[in-house]
């Protein structure tokens, strides 16, 4: 389905584990979720970690935010341009937002986030009716055993993180294949994580956590990081406590939903749930994307141009070099345009060349190759050597100057062209808006990832109010 009809009304909406960035999320089906959410109906959205793929993008080379990836923040950013409550929880993968809460908070001021967009790093639900239930929310990653946060361990981690993201990537063709041809939900890719963490001694200490959440007087807790979505129910001596995991949209695409204020939350199997409201296909980039949200997206590349200073791609670096070096080759050809320009009428006007003419036609010829343009080296020595500044010439050698000035000129067009399209190129990899038309910032350096504060698109009477809060 192509519109956005609002088709699934909850009041709250959990979700957690996209990992954006990562090319390997089930952005279709959120986007078509979100897409088919009920906005007046819905209260708030909690996004339960990892919803940025930081350590998968930072060992990738760099390329633009996904075109699905975006419209699935666009929707996110209607919600809160609608006054609905967006509590953003960090996780393990976009674990740098951590340090940074106050500092993103007070983003709010400056268009980046909503006034309604919070960022926190757990958060409390509580349900109303006769029996109001408490939950506490969390991503899910502190009940991680103490060997994972180990240094000597870390490798383990991350290879063992590489290679799942590997396999979930040729898991998405698998499970498409299998899904179009077959009508069945398959995946490869989950079982191998579940098993190292079983191997490692992933056990979740049901009891350990159950007293915790009973001593805090907490009835239960919401959370994600494992990728197993499911609720459990605990009866200890009459006392219900429930932990709900929000399961992932990277395999699984499933949620935490609540219908209304006074019921317990439950898991959505949105793969279910789609097919049993009759879609279909799903969603494609060059499907039309509705214009409420589409309305959204100046909000949403802000947000990712802050996505991209906070995880640089691993060859982020060089394609600031390269940026640089473009840039500097289009201005150096501009500036021989308007030298070559210059030449041309002084020399239609006068028949002649003066002093600077001479010495702005001479730098131009001698930046060439020392094989290129011999013939024209060649005239344009006997004719500096035959005629002095601001001598008259004969009308033989004054047409072959300014054939020479016009194929430089020439020249100089065809370079500024060609650059042009490398710089377009690589502000397309950065994910800058536009390519010739805006001049590298400062704050897009990955050395400077700190600088959360400067907006490009800020005036400057505003900007010049704004502080640098650093890391937080």
């Amino acid at each position: 389905m192509n519109g956005s009809i609002p088709i699934f009304q909850y009041k709250v909406v959990f979700i957690s584990d996209i990992h954006l960035g990562s090319n390997k999320t089930a952005a279709p089906y959120l986007y078509e979720f979100l897409k088919h959410l009920d906005y007046d109906y819905l209260d708030e959205i909690y996004l339960v970690g990892d919803i940025i793929g930081g350590w998968e993008r930072q060992s990738a080379k760099q390329q633009p935010a996904p075109e699905m990836e975006r419209r699935i923040i666009d929707c996110i950013n209607y919600a809160a341009a609608k006054g609905k409550k967006i509590n953003i929880l960090p996780g393990n993968h976009d674990e740098k937002l951590r340090p940074r809460l106050d500092a993103l908070n007070a983003r709010r001021h400056f268009d980046v986030f909503g006034p309604t967009i919070s960022f926190m790093n757990e958060a409390y639900y509580k349900t109303t009716g006769s029996d109001p239930k408490t939950f506490k929310v969390v991503h899910g990653d502190e009940h991680d055993p103490e060997l994972f946060v180990k240094p000597f361990f870390k490798p383990v981690v991350y290879a063992v993180s590489a290679a799942y993201d590997w396999l979930v990537a040729l898991n998405y063709y698998y499970s498409r294949f299998m899904y179009e041809r077959f009508g069945v939900h398959s995946s490869f890719a989950q079982p191998m994580k579940s098993n190292f963490k079983r191997i490692v001694g992933y056990v979740f200490s049901h009891k350990s956590l159950l007293r915790g959440l009973q001593e805090k007087q907490f009835d239960g807790e919401i959370f994600g990081h494992i990728h197993t979505p499911g609720r459990q129910i605990f009866n200890e001596d009459g006392r219900f406590t429930y932990l709900i995991n929000t399961g992932d949209w990277v395999e699984n695409a499933t949620a935490v939903v609540v219908k209304d204020r006074s019921d317990i939350p439950e898991v959505l199997d949105y793969k279910v749930e789609r097919e049993r409201v009759g879609f279909g296909e799903l969603p494609d980039i060059d499907d039309p994307h509705p214009a409420k949200f589409a309305a959204m997206r100046p909000q949403t590349d802000r947000q990712m141009r802050l996505v991209h200073r906070l995880w640089p791609a691993r060859n982020r670096r060089h394609q600031f070099q390269k940026l640089k070096h473009e840039s500097a080759k289009i201005r150096s050809y501009e500036i021989d345009k308007m030298a070559l320009a210059a030449v041309m009428r002084h020399l239609r006007s006068e028949q002649c060349l003066g002093e600077i003419e001479r010495a702005s036609l001479q730098d131009i010829v001698d930046r060439t190759r020392k094989e290129s343009y011999a013939g024209q080296k060649k005239g344009l020595a006997r004719i500096f050597s035959k005629y002095a500044a601001n001598e008259v010439m004969d009308a033989e050698d004054a047409l072959f100057l300014q054939i020479v000035v016009r194929e430089f000129s020439t020249r100089a067009d065809r370079k500024i062209r060609k650059h042009k399209k490398e710089l377009d190129k690589i502000t397309y990899k950065l994910d800058f808006r536009t390519a010739s038309k805006r001049a590298p910032v400062e704050s897009e350096d990955p050395d400077e990832a700190d600088r959360l504060f400067y907006i490009p698109c800020m005036p400057r009477d505003k900007r010049a109010q704004v502080q640098v809060l650093g890391a937080g």
